[in-house]
């Protein structure tokens, strides 16, 4: 029998990493994929962020505060960054607009940890780089995976000296996608327990560290925007101006300004002159709502910085509908559209290329059956368990309960006939009827002459009742940002350092391109846990231990 998973079951996935959950987005996010469309500036007009805001009034700044290293954002880049530099002897300001720090999720990826020593787990780090680059099409710096990979499970071990005492421990996710075309290597982890458990969200353990930050003498400005970065012209950053108008504060850093302050998906125009495919999601989810609109990278440009020279990806995955496992995917014209042996991230764009960015995913009663039949060969987010982890029995319950919560909300249908389920699907029943028996006949032929689906995952659908599941596509975050260089520090468009400014997380650019790779789940949380660590203490002129 399966261990209780401490809320980070797929449900609790939903209440706690998301946090709003999908139900109330559409009422109250107003960046829906239609508005998405719309907003910002025309097709061939000069984006609003090309033309610097004026300079802020000498008499509108009120206070200077000095320190050696000032953060701008309070999440999980940003309060690493600056326990990291306190660590090493720095005095460190964070400026954060929210009024406490923002967190999410609950995947983090490391490799060679202490936890993945104890279990055994190795990876082939350069073949898995080599994957790495190939899913961003080579528009990234390689550089910056080798040093990801050599220090990781340092900053994670580094972490888990500070959970552990708490009662937060790690496990390994069992997730993980085992397929020769998608391959998700075994590095995700996720820490749970304790008192401070919030159905496995990150906050856990943002909770410590921002605690251990105070205590090391970080000064967290919270409500307190940053707003304008200090830079005489081609010499080097000195600071940041935060605060609002007309009580404004000139924050001066010795040492140098950490941008922090996460993603642009909640500003429609960036996104459309970015990251144009993310505008056709079904939902923006990235938590907090609204909060994320590139202030980093606003400021960095309008101080001379330059974006990363690959496309922009978006992460977007498979949420509030239902999971699309490998079974039959259907458009809204009843047809099948593609190989359903995909990643999380590739089953997302594959729906959304279709008509109005519809697709079903289609069941029978059956299906709890095949599912553990296929983990040893698939899996992966949506698949398997997101929460489920390694010696952990899978068992039925979290996909029958998910799947009834989606029939009451209206995401899924269950009929005994397909006539009746295309009725409710509102897809043209013979197409349908057409597509469910030429699936079962390459079923029983064991060879998927249309998509190359592999025989191991061909199942027939076949026995009453029927279930359709509307799939969903969510933005996360755009993983896209400024320029950097091996140290994060901030380029310009001659790649060279402006000097005095870096870039940690979801600011940061030139690590992932066209696509967010499922390759090392948890990259996104690894990368802003690592790059933080690192710049923190080699602002405080320290190394790595």
């Amino acid at each position: 029998m399966r261990k209780r998973q401490s809320g980070l079951g797929r449900r609790g996935f939903l209440k706690g990493a998301i946090a709003s959950g999908m139900a109330g987005i559409a009422a109250s996010n107003p960046l829906t994929a239609a508005q998405h469309k719309k907003a910002g500036a025309s097709e061939g007009c000069k984006p609003s962020w090309e033309t610097p805001p004026p300079p802020i009034p000498p008499g509108e700044i009120k206070n200077t505060v000095t320190a050696d290293v000032v953060v701008v954002g309070a999440g999980v880049a940003g309060v690493v960054t600056a326990l990291s530099a306190a660590e090493g002897g720095a005095k460190v300001v964070v400026l954060e607009k929210l009024k406490k720090f923002s967190a999410r999720g609950f995947d983090i990826a490391a490799v060679d940890s202490r936890v993945q020593r104890k279990m055994g787990i190795k990876i082939d780090v350069p073949q898995a780089i080599r994957e790495l680059i190939k899913s961003g099409d080579k528009q990234v710096k390689e550089e910056l995976y080798w040093i990801w990979t050599r220090n990781s499970g340092k900053v994670m071990d580094w972490i888990l000296d500070q959970t552990e005492p708490e009662g937060l421990t790690a496990k390994m996710s069992a997730s993980q996608y085992k397929g020769p075309t998608y391959f998700e290597y075994p590095v995700t982890h996720h820490i749970l327990g304790g008192s401070h458990t919030k159905d496995g969200s990150f906050i856990d353990v943002m909770i410590i560290l921002e605690r251990n930050a105070k205590t090391k003498g970080v000064d967290f400005r919270y409500s307190t925007p940053g707003v304008r970065l200090m830079r005489e012209g081609k010499g080097p950053v000195t600071g940041v101006i935060g605060g609002t108008a007309g009580n404004y504060t000139r924050f001066i850093a010795g040492k140098g300004v950490v941008l922090a302050t996460g993603d642009y998906g909640s500003d429609p125009e960036m996104l459309r002159h970015y990251c144009p495919i993310a505008t056709y999601v079904d939902a923006n989810v990235y938590t907090p709502l609204g909060a994320n609109v590139g202030e980093g990278h606003k400021m960095g440009l309008w101080a001379g910085a330059a974006m990363q020279k690959g496309i922009h990806a978006p992460m977007i995955h498979s949420l509030g509908g239902a999971w699309p496992y490998f079974f039959l995917h259907v458009n809204k014209r009843g047809l099948r559209y593609q190989n359903e042996d995909l990643s999380c991230q590739a089953g997302c764009l594959g729906k959304m290329m279709q008509p109005d960015g519809i697709g079903w995913t289609l069941l029978d009663s059956n299906f709890t059956k095949y599912v553990p039949l296929t983990l040893d060969i698939g899996g992966g987010f949506f698949w398997d368990h997101p929460g489920r982890n390694m010696g952990e029995e899978w068992t039925p319950d979290e996909d029958l309960a998910t799947l009834e919560q989606n029939i009451k909300d209206g995401l899924a249908f269950r009929a005994d006939t397909w006539d009746e389920l295309a009725t409710r699907m509102k897809v043209p029943a013979d197409a349908l009827k057409k597509t469910v028996a030429r699936y079962n006949e390459l079923v029983k032929k064991g060879v998927d002459e249309d998509f190359g689906k592999r025989k191991e995952l061909l199942f027939p659908i076949e026995k009453p009742p029927f279930y359709a599941g509307l799939m969903k596509s969510a933005l996360l975050a755009t993983t896209s940002g400024l320029r950097i260089d091996t140290n994060c520090a901030v380029l310009d468009e001659r790649d060279e350092p402006l000097g005095g400014l870096y870039a940690v997380g979801n600011v940061q650019g030139d690590m992932f391109a066209v696509d967010y790779p499922t390759v090392f789940p948890g990259l996104s949380h690894g990368r802003c846990v690592t790059f933080g660590r690192l710049v923190g203490l080699h602002l405080a002129g320290k190394d790595m231990v």
